[in-house]
């Protein structure tokens, strides 16, 4: 099969190469991709992530169709239309024209949604929900959560991980207040954001306290790159929690607990597992409803053209959408 190999960490290293076929083991499920989302972590991986073992392939969103089976699957079908992640390791990332996954961890893809739409789910959605679940919010029972203050903050709300958790927050009670590029304010807004900041702003703070009147406890940092604003904006009347999805800020309050958000968690222990399936099945049919939405999409197609998003991502010229590379036809035809 075609797949687009990291020979070394730089993008003259980046080729597609002809790899062998993988062959499912136990638990595992041979995916043929349709759609395969490129987010910023697939190009940092390489270049930025000392110690990275070449070749490797990067990108962990797919959505695509189950190819074969290993042994010891129950749940999946041949020919059946499946999403999710993976965390790419070695050859195993999913800018391939088939990717191996963890059986018991792929989803059914929803009927309503494209598979570009799908594509864009799994990792950011699921890196939200945990987000909530490691500020002490799992959201997944139904019985409502009692909040100390009203607001949460996300910030870097124009993201793929940022748009999901705001309509998370929407969805789950709280009031949210979204920081990002002014030209996004109405996005974010769209989603259930009530309040809307330019990060770029050298008062944001001074405004988000004013809203809040100097009593936000909760904040989620999406963006990836540490601001000391976003903490400046938290309340000083009690204990706050910020959740950051990358990078920790370079300043730390007295009064505030960094959180580091990692969803690979949930492919780690069982509770983390269980918490995932949980989550997927009362949030997923809510995406078959259009009560919440997927990320806005742009397309490209073939390896190449993930190659060429991969760039873009790196040189900051995609904003406020997804891009997902097309790599197969919408329909599914037996090896």
């Amino acid at each position: 099969m075609k797949a687009l190999v990291w020979r070394g960490a730089e993008f003259d290293h980046l080729k597609i190469e002809e790899v062998p076929l993988p062959e499912p083991s136990s638990g595992e499920a041979l995916v043929k991709i349709v759609a395969a989302a490129i987010n910023p972590i697939d190009w940092k991986q390489p270049i930025l992530k000392k110690g990275t073992k070449f070749p490797v392939v990067t990108g962990s969103d797919y959505a695509g169709f189950v190819a074969k089976n290993g042994e010891n699957v129950k749940d999946l079908h041949i020919g059946e239309a499946v999403f999710g992640w993976e965390i790419p390791q070695e050859t195993r990332g999913v800018f391939a024209e088939n990717i191996l996954v963890h059986a018991d961890m792929a989803l059914k893809k929803p009927n309503s949604l494209s598979f570009e739409q799908t594509a864009t789910l799994a990792l950011n959605m699921t890196t939200a929900g945990q987000a909530f679940k490691e500020l002490g919010y799992p959201l997944v029972t139904e019985t409502k959560e009692k909040f100390e203050s009203k607001f949460i903050l996300i910030w870097g709300g124009s993201t793929s991980v940022g748009s999901y958790a705001i309509q998370l927050a929407r969805l789950n009670g709280w009031e949210v207040i979204a920081t990002c590029s002014p030209h996004n304010f109405e996005y974010v807004k769209s989603l259930g954001a009530k309040y809307a900041f330019d990060y770029h702003s050298d008062d944001v703070a001074k405004k988000i306290k004013e809203v809040t009147e100097n009593n936000l406890q909760l904040a989620l940092e999406c963006s990836g790159i540490p601001s000391n604003k976003c903490v400046e904006a938290l309340g000083t009347k009690g204990k706050a929690k910020l959740a950051f999805v990358v990078s920790p800020p370079t300043t730390v309050f007295p009064h505030v607990s960094p959180i580091a958000v990692f969803g690979g968690k949930v492919f780690q222990d069982d509770e983390n597992r269980q918490w995932y399936h949980q989550f997927w099945d009362k949030y997923l049919p809510l995406f078959e409803k259009g009560t919440l939405v997927p990320n806005p999409v742009g397309i490209v197609n073939g390896l190449d053209g993930i190659a060429e998003g991969l760039k873009k991502l790196q040189r900051g010229e995609v904003s406020a959408k997804k891009l997902v590379g097309v790599l197969s036809p919408p329909s599914f035809e037996a090896f």
